[in-house]
């Protein structure tokens, strides 16, 4: 009987290996247009960027980046590109087989994740070519989060074609020693942030009326923001956590069982947490778990105090 049932998963790995080299195909073709588009996009606005006399190419592309209306209009596309890529990390858990047997992207989730990033790739690049302190550009919080977000998902791209060079199928366990990969993209959230920069970038075009009032909005966006960002982050690492079960397992009451989380359920598990109700249907059953459940409450308690200073 097991036998059989190993033959049948053998059966349906091989036929999904098969769509999933007609996905890479497909991957690899939208990937490689949307660089070149997005590429074409900056070199065109590089190219419109008004001449001024006895003025650098890269200090007119930066100023005309903050002061433009199409640089607003980059500035939100991003926090647009942004949402969806957060919106992809929310859902992977639901499209994503974690069962141990055949582990893959559906085509759609594949060619959606890629195509958002040669924008963030290429606006990365631009902005490091014409900062006036380069290296202060590297280190900074947006630069690393698009570097520790944009990255993975190119490694992973790279690594399923090799295993598939080497006629082997990417499964839970092949893919245990790029955990750490997995765990950066809970800091996709981060780009939510962007939201912000484009309400900023609007007021200071007077787009939006930089009031008092408006001061105290963006104060009360930048809390509600903060919420949710550590609130989705924490998400991401319960359920990264949760999907090694003998190492940071959560017990479910309900099901009387230790298993990887949901996000929904990971979502669920950290509201609980961090409002101190503990309900006790979701549980940390192993000492990490419980390490972690502690740092999600102090995080929470240090770092929003700070948003709220003016």
């Amino acid at each position: 009987m097991s036998s059989n049932s190993s033959l049948t998963t053998s059966k349906s790995c091989r036929v999904e290996e098969s769509e999933l080299h007609q996905h890479l195909g497909w991957a690899l073709a939208l990937i490689i247009l949307a660089h070149v588009v997005t590429l074409g996009v900056y070199v065109y606005l590089v190219a419109t960027v008004p001449f001024r006399r006895n003025v650098p190419w890269n200090e007119r592309v930066f100023n005309y980046l903050l002061h433009s209306s199409l640089g607003s209009f980059i500035s939100l596309l991003h926090a647009i590109l942004s949402l969806i890529a957060c919106v992809l990390f929310m859902i992977e858990s639901y499209v994503v087989r974690l069962d141990g047997s055949c582990e893959h992207q559906p085509l759609w989730f594949m060619l959606t994740e890629l195509s958002v990033q040669p924008m963030f790739v290429w606006h990365y690049f631009l902005l490091l070519a014409v900062h006036h302190h380069r290296w202060d550009y590297i280190f900074s919080i947006p630069a690393l989060v698009d570097k520790v977000t944009v990255i993975p998902v190119y490694v992973d791209l790279i690594w399923v074609m090799m295993l598939l060079l080497r006629n082997e199928y990417p499964n839970s366990s092949t893919g245990a020693a790029f955990g750490f990969f997995r765990i950066l993209r809970a800091i996709k959230v981060v780009r939510l942030l962007r939201f912000m920069k484009s309400a900023q970038h609007l007021a200071n075009m007077g787009i939006l009326k930089n009031t008092q009032d408006q001061e105290a909005h963006l104060l009360i966006m930048r809390i509600v923001m903060t919420v949710v960002l550590l609130v989705i982050m924490s998400t991401g690492l319960v359920q990264f956590i949760s999907s090694y079960p003998n190492v940071a397992g959560f017990y479910i009451s309900t099901e009387d069982t230790v298993r990887p989380l949901l996000f929904h359920e990971a979502l669920y598990f950290t509201i609980v947490t961090l409002s101190t109700v503990g309900y006790g249907d979701v549980i940390p059953a192993t000492d990490m778990s419980r390490a972690l459940a502690m740092v999600i409450i102090l995080v929470f308690l240090f770092a929003l105090p700070f948003q709220a200073c003016p």
